[in-house]
């Protein structure tokens, strides 16, 4: 200003725009950069971040590791593991957890990555399919905000399960929250439910501890089928986290019977893709020829309810998981290798009747962890933790991937769009007679790796736990 004070009218001018054009070529660069760094957001967001785990592991390890703040009740009838301690070793300090993570259990330092990342939907399915110690590529642990990207990657996101499914959605709320002890409760309880229910005692199916699990203070689900339907900012869940569009998630659970939601369909002026999780085995008492007409009917109803953007959804199958030693003498149909011959048995016939659903195999996961679980049947922090993990990374991978080549008159060439009228059970195709037999190469693999020689029981009917 002092030279443009001084002199003719042509030099003030030629200074003054020669400031303004440094000036704006200053903020260009910086607009480039900021812009460069949102491109780039996606990556730089979803590396393998441990970190978040050692910082909640740390906050919580002193209380959840002392056993009498760590108890896991006894379920609520009598058809669970009698041999399990109420109060026990947290299960977030087994060496699974920290084989997952690739973490130093005694010194928390993480270590050099062993494996190379999965890059993939498919890499991630055939990893987790393994043992954890011999994973093919490494799954990435991610913070509540990258979590609350996965999710917002979508306008809807829908779980179908029983309570191996509700204790995912526990898992999921703990990761959120950050809240390792008490998190897993949506909505605030009475005292003794924390003292009773805390740690690894929130995936106890005592009733005390199961009635916690309810997202309104209406809501009962003890014993009841369940179901919710909200957005994901009702919980004030990724409270500080605002997508890109600001189109927010909305959030479906529901536990055994989905009758029960009449009105769900494609998200109005929102065209991200829809996640659908199913995960049914048990209350089929691990019986194929049960199970696939459940969820056949399930498939029938999910292509009438999103008939207009059906190549939108993206949908992942999970099946049957481990059980212990003392719930097989029990229940002989929960058998290592009854399991692991549903498992792949249901594969297949995703593959020969809708080959775009993804099949998760958890039954490696859980059969390390059989003997010290919740019941002999559920599971714990540590596996539920690396269930729902899996589940999100996979949700992050198929997200970015397109599914327009799945028409969903190819699958339900008579279907119509979605009525409120539920679907007949009369109206699902038998393709019972149409599965493809499973590998006994594959089974023999299995068996050989888990060291499995055992004699094969006499396959009969019996309730399931």
């Amino acid at each position: 200003f002092f030279f443009v004070s001084a002199g003719n009218e042509f030099p003030r001018m030629l200074i003054f725009v020669s400031i303004l054009l440094v000036i704006l070529n200053d903020f260009t660069d910086s607009y480039t950069q900021n812009d460069e760094i949102r491109e780039n957001r996606h990556k730089d967001e979803f590396h393998h971040n441990p970190n978040s785990f050692v910082y909640n592991y740390k906050q919580y390890r002193a209380v959840c590791s002392n056993p009498t703040h760590n108890k896991v009740l006894p379920r609520y009838d009598n058809h669970g593991d009698d041999n399990l301690p109420t109060e026990r070793e947290w299960s977030l300090n087994s060496d699974v957890m920290f084989d997952f993570l690739n973490i130093n259990g005694s010194t928390l330092e993480i270590k050099p990555a062993k494996l190379p990342f999965c890059k993939s939907t498919e890499e991630t399915i055939q990893s987790v399919a393994n043992l954890v110690t011999n994973y093919d590529c490494q799954v990435s642990w991610y913070s509540s905000t990258q979590i609350c990207h996965v999710i917002h990657q979508y306008s809807l996101v829908w779980w179908y399960g029983d309570s191996l499914t509700r204790h995912m959605m526990q898992g999921l709320l703990l990761l959120l929250k950050g809240d390792w002890r008490i998190g897993g409760h949506p909505l605030l309880q009475n005292i003794k439910i924390y003292e009773q229910c805390a740690c690894d005692g929130q995936f106890s199916e005592n009733l005390l501890c199961r009635e916690s699990m309810k997202f309104d203070s209406s809501d009962s689900l003890v014993l009841d089928t369940k179901f919710v339907i909200k957005d994901f900012m009702e919980w004030g869940l990724c409270s500080n986290y605002i997508p890109l569009d600001n189109q927010y998630t909305k959030f479906v659970w529901m536990q055994n019977n989905y009758h029960q939601i009449s009105e769900e369909g494609c998200p109005i002026n929102n065209n991200k893709p829809i996640f659908i999780f199913m995960q049914y085995a048990l209350h089929c008492s691990l019986n194929v020829d049960q199970c696939i007409p459940i969820i056949d009917d399930l498939m029938i109803d999910y292509a009438r309810r999103f008939y207009d953007c059906y190549h939108q959804i993206r949908f992942i199958y999970a099946g049957g998981t481990a059980s212990s030693e003392a719930i097989v003498r029990n229940y002989p149909n929960q058998e290592d290798s009854f399991v692991i011959n549903f498992n792949e048995e249901m594969k297949n016939w995703f593959h020969e009747n809708y080959p775009f659903v993804l099949v998760l195999d958890f039954f490696n996961l859980t059969w390390e962890s059989r003997n010290r679980s919740s019941d002999g049947v559920h599971h714990l922090s540590d596996v539920n933790f690396i269930k729902v993990t899996a589940v999100l990374n996979a949700m992050h991978h198929m997200a970015l991937e397109t599914m327009d080549n799945v028409n969903v008159s190819t699958y339900f060439p008579d279907i119509s769009s979605y009525s409120k009228s539920t679907p007949s059970k009369a109206s699902i195709p038998n393709n019972k007679n149409n599965k493809k037999k499973p590998s006994l190469g594959y089974l023999d693999k299995i068996k050989n790796a888990l060291n499995l020689d055992k004699k094969k029981p006499n396959k009969k009917k019996s309730p399931s736990s």
